[in-house]
């Protein structure tokens, strides 16, 4: 709501400026062009502040709406098409101006005066035609007001809750799941190797006694010589 009470403002200061280019005195034309650049400064002051809280809202709102949460993508676009318009929105001036008869040689004290009317027009009509859009942007297509936002932020509460369960059950499972490989692996190895579990009783005198052979007398051989 302050970002759209601010473009507000902004329109009014807009077109507070399509009148001074039609007043003849000079002092009396600066005075309200400045007064609207007031106005159309603290109207853009509303929405420069909350600006990057809109991108959050909308961060969130794509979440909600998609179940995905993609901050990256969001702020790209946002970056990208800042950068065309700053980029085109000055070449159709160009190209404006030239239509309504300036002459880049000339300078700014060279143009006639007729050219330099047309450009107080052409600066007035860029100030309220910039605060128009910007109404129709954030007052009429961002359709995020605060009972939206209360229950959208209550809802994706509830959905991240969900999700955060549902991980940690998946993750328990696998846990459960690796338990029981290294059980069966375990008990592979166990049967592979039997003996490794059997129970092998204690032998008192595990010495064998080796057989008594009896006595032989072997003859004594003399010698003659």
């Amino acid at each position: 709501e302050a970002s759209t009470v601010g473009t507000l403002v902004s329109v009014l200061g807009g077109v507070v400026m399509m009148i001074f280019p039609a007043i003849k005195n000079t002092d009396a034309a600066l005075g309200v062009y400045m007064a609207a650049l007031v106005l159309f400064g603290l109207g853009m002051g509303f929405y420069t502040c909350v600006s990057w809280a809109l991108m959050g809202d909308a961060i969130d709102y794509n979440e909600w709406k998609t179940g995905k949460r993609e901050e990256g993508t969001v702020y790209s676009l946002h970056s990208f098409f800042r950068k065309l318009a700053q980029g085109v929105g000055p070449s159709i001036v160009l190209l404006i101006m030239g239509a309504l008869g300036y002459v880049s040689a000339l300078g700014t004290e060279g143009q006639s005066f007729e050219t330099s009317h047309n450009m107080c027009w052409l600066v007035a009509g860029l100030y309220l035609f910039s605060a128009i859009v910007q109404f129709v942007g954030i007052g009429v297509i961002y359709n995020i007001d605060k009972k939206t936002l209360d229950k959208m932020t209550e809802e994706l509460q509830e959905q991240r809750k969900l999700k955060a369960e549902q991980e940690a059950q998946e993750n328990g499972e696998v846990a459960e799941g690796e338990e029981n490989v290294e059980t069966e692996e375990n008990v592979f190895s166990t049967e592979e190797d039997p003996c490794g579990q059997c129970d092998i009783p204690e032998v008192e005198n595990p010495h064998v006694d080796a057989p008594e052979f009896p006595e032989v007398e072997f003859p004594t051989i003399i010698d003659e010589e």
